[in-house]
Parts: structure tokens; C-alpha cells; sequence
């Protein structure tokens, strides 16, 4: 058993793999971003707050630690667009249970699916656009899952 850590940028299909993969096997559980900001974190402030956000970073990994320390495999589809937080994040569950998908769907791509209409809103703070993301230097696998056919 591991735990599956999805990054990527809003939009990018994060969401959209997890589900596909519980679909596949019910006993994975999944840690989304907007279900845990909107219910279990929602006291911390929204999406586009730095400070909740390295919060919601800090809290996940542990929460992802202990559901697979139960038995089962997780998936955590989060945003978490730096670094040190997903280094972070290795360190509490342990490299041996960390495996890192980047969703490396282009911000181009993001911007036209939109799926949360963030883009069209002009949201604040949002990775790629005005605050940053740091595309993974060492996943375990890079996925592309709406790259156009040449």
C-alpha cells in the first residue's frame, strides 16, 4: 500500500485521476483539495489564503499517514505547489510509501478547461498565474494526461 500524491495546477486532472483510480479498486481513499478545504479544513480561510494553504500542507501528509497506517491506500490530489511541501510531505509518510504523479497538464490547457471557472474569475493567488508553483524535480512518474497529438 502507498500513498499516491497528485500535484499539479488547478484544473490540470488531478481530481479526475483519483476518481478513476477508486473506480478501479473502492478500498483507496481519497484526500481532495477542495473536500478537505470545504469540510474538514474549512475553519483554516479559503483557497487563495497563503496561510491556510501551508496549513492544509502541513496537516495532509499526517492525515494521509494515518488513513494508510490503517490499511489503506491514498490518494492526495492536492494543488501543493511548492517544493518544500511536498518534501515535507515525503518526510512524514516516509519515501518508501511517498509516490509522486505530477499532473503536468500546460497552463494553457488548465486556463481552456477551467473546470472551477478560476481562471475566468481572475481568482487570487493562484499557482501558475500570480503565485507559484514549482513543477516537481523528482516524481515518480510525470503524467500528461491532455497533451494534444502531434
Amino acid at each position: 500500500m502507498s500513498i499516491v500524491w497528485l500535484t499539479g495546477y488547478s484544473g490540470s486532472g488531478k481530481s479526475t485521476i483519483a476518481k478513476a483510480v477508486v473506480e478501479l479498486g473502492p478500498a483507496w481513499v481519497v484526500l481532495d483539495g477542495d473536500v478537505t478545504r470545504n469540510g474538514l479544513r474549512a475553519d483554516l480561510g479559503g483557497r487563495h489564503d497563503f496561510g491556510a494553504r501551508a496549513e492544509s500542507l502541513r496537516f495532509i501528509p499526517h492525515l494521509a499517514k494515518l488513513i494508510h497506517d490503517l490499511g489503506h491506500p491514498v490518494i492526495v490530489d492536492y494543488i501543493n505547489p511548492w517544493e518544500k511541501y511536498r518534501d515535507y510531505a515525503r518526510g512524514v509518510v516516509g519515501d518508501e510509501n511517498f509516490f509522486l504523479v505530477h499532473v503536468a497538464t500546460s497552463l494553457e490547457v488548465c486556463r481552456q478547461r477551467d473546470a472551477k471557472g478560476l481562471y475566468a474569475q481572475g481568482a487570487k493567488n493562484l499557482p501558475g498565474v500570480d503565485c507559484s508553483y514549482d513543477p516537481p524535480t523528482r516524481p515518480n512518474l510525470s503524467a500528461h494526461p491532455w497533451k494534444q497529438q502531434e
